[in-house]
């Protein structure tokens, strides 16, 4: 059975089909993280420095395999649909709905357990499921969600609920792009966009079993000549990365425009910091700066502050940011690694151990401000830490610092950028 392409697309819009041309590791020893280029001469794709790649992807075939034969579909059966969140042909395989487009291996929200209950036949399950959806119930629901069980799994949990495929398609979103900050400028790099991506895995509380991102570990799968839907992921190591090549995967991929904008001016000093992969807007726009400055515009000082665990196997892209910083087009470089010594050094107390370089830049300079990293706590403590140097070098009251940097916020002189 030969059923067309389906080129992926969500509410944000279409896709364009692009190859991978390049797929190294950053970090060998530590975490994998991989720098990934790709290919988008020709496809119309142009980009930013600010913007995001969004990356579609597919579930395992393997896995999908695994899961058609618990639910009593083989890969080649062909369906008539209609409904779902997403424009689909009249007929699909099993194959190609489960594997290209139902996210039938991500986290289901409370209205599959409501569904659920409504057909499970089991007595013992109706009541198990109507219970999680009480007040009651709550915390038994918080320990299910927390375990990062999946529509699939909970499928099976619920023997006794036979969900037919129409249903599913009421209930199981589309899988979603994944977006990634992208580490290249445009003007250094035309014809190609750089990503680096940190892997993203976990156990399953319940079971020990090893839980893979649904983007990460597509893309640390993918091989030359690799073809859209065929990805095997149940392994227990990904594929190594494959260099560079002309025969590349080709992967659906959307430029995001920006949601933080650097300065009109390029004459505008930068404070950057950026932990882990939070590094790649910035590597963006110091290769944007590279460029203005070879066209004979005047550029501003640029501060960097990197934060990571470990030096030797964590500082991505160092020897090139350091090449920058000796090259002056970086102006001032700190780095905090927080495993290598006893007291865990992070990003916010180099800022706090030099409160007057930070106040130099955005107070003097008036630099705009730029975070990338993890949410949680950080984005807090890192402000908490501008307030500080500002409060001492400015010789103010807390409350003025901090009232003068969400002021910033506000203006966007001091941005944002987490997940």
């Amino acid at each position: 059975v030969k059923i067309p392409f389906i080129m992926p697309r969500d509410a944000g819009g279409s896709s364009v089909l692009v190859p991978i041309s390049t797929s190294s590791p950053l970090t060998p020893g530590g975490r994998d993280v991989r720098h990934y280029e790709f290919d988008i001469k020709g496809s119309g794709l142009t980009y930013a420095a600010g913007d995001a790649l969004a990356i579609f992807s597919t579930n395992g075939a393997d896995r999908v395999d695994e899961f058609l034969d618990w639910y009593g579909l083989n890969r080649w059966d062909v369906l008539s649909v209609s409904g779902g969140t997403s424009p689909l042909p009249d007929h699909i395989t099993a194959g190609q709905l489960f594997t290209e487009h139902l996210d039938i291996f991500g986290r289901p929200k409370r209205n599959f357990y409501e569904m659920l209950g409504s057909v499970a036949t089991s007595p013992e399950e109706k009541e198990t499921l109507a219970h999680l959806i009480t007040k009651e119930g709550k915390p038994d629901l918080r320990n299910i969600i927390d375990d990062t069980n999946t529509f699939a799994d909970l499928l099976k949990m619920f023997p006794s609920a036979k969900v037919d495929v129409a249903r599913l398609l009421d209930f199981v979103p589309a899988i979603k792009p994944r977006l990634y900050s992208i580490a290249s400028a445009s003007e250094m790099h035309p014809d190609h966009i750089h990503c680096c991506i940190v892997e993203e895995d976990w156990k399953k509380n319940s079971t020990g079993e090893m839980r893979r991102g649904q983007s990460t570990w597509f893309l640390r799968n993918q091989t030359p000549e690799q073809q859209w839907g065929t990805v095997r992921q149940l392994r227990d190591e990904p594929e190594l990365p494959f260099g560079t090549v002309a025969n590349g995967p080709k992967v659906p991929v959307r430029v995001n425009p920006a949601v933080v904008h650097l300065p009109d001016d390029p004459k505008t000093p930068l404070v950057m910091v950026g932990l882990g992969t939070g590094l790649a807007p910035f590597r963006s726009f110091i290769q944007q700066r590279i460029m203005q400055k070879a066209a004979g515009l005047e550029v501003g000082d640029m501060l960097l502050y990197f934060g990571a665990r470990y030096e030797k196997t964590e500082y991505m892209y160092g020897d090139e940011i350091e090449a920058y910083h000796a090259d002056g087009i970086l102006t001032d470089l700190r780095k905090a690694f927080s495993r290598d010594q006893e007291r865990k050094i992070y990003a916010q107390h180099r800022i706090s151990d030099e409160p007057d370089l930070l106040y130099d830049y955005m107070v003097k300079k008036n630099a705009a401000f730029y975070l990338c990293g993890p949410a949680g706590n950080m984005p807090a403590q890192m402000k908490e830490a501008v307030v500080g140097a500002v409060a001492q070098c400015g010789k103010m009251p807390v409350e003025d610092a901090g009232a003068l940097v969400t002021d910033w916020q506000i203006k966007g002189k001091y941005n944002v950028e987490v997940w």
